[in-house]
């Protein structure tokens, strides 16, 4: 799965329709796409990220982008996404 314009515009589309803005902490995920080699879609207090769990590794999906990682309570590396902004509000 190649990043693209149009891919942004579905993750940010499915971002909007699933992930509500809620006062927990908790970090949520679903695939973009149900292909095998889709892209995650990560939300966490507010903020939306695309990335990819470890296990399954994907390209970045922005060349220029910070890219974040996430850890499990052992400090091993278990995720890495990008922030994508996703207005909620609209």
């Amino acid at each position: 799965m190649k990043p693209t314009k149009q891919l942004l515009k579905q993750a940010r589309a499915k971002a909007r329709a699933t992930f509500k803005p809620n006062a927990t902490n908790s970090m949520k995920s679903i695939r973009l796409t149900a292909d095998e080699k889709s892209y995650t879609l990560f939300h966490w207090v507010g903020l939306t990220y695309i990335g990819s769990y470890n296990d399954e590794p994907m390209p970045n999906f922005f060349k220029k982008k910070d890219t974040y990682t996430m850890h499990n309570e052992n400090h091993k590396e278990v995720a890495t996404m990008q922030k994508i902004y996703v207005d909620y509000e609209n």
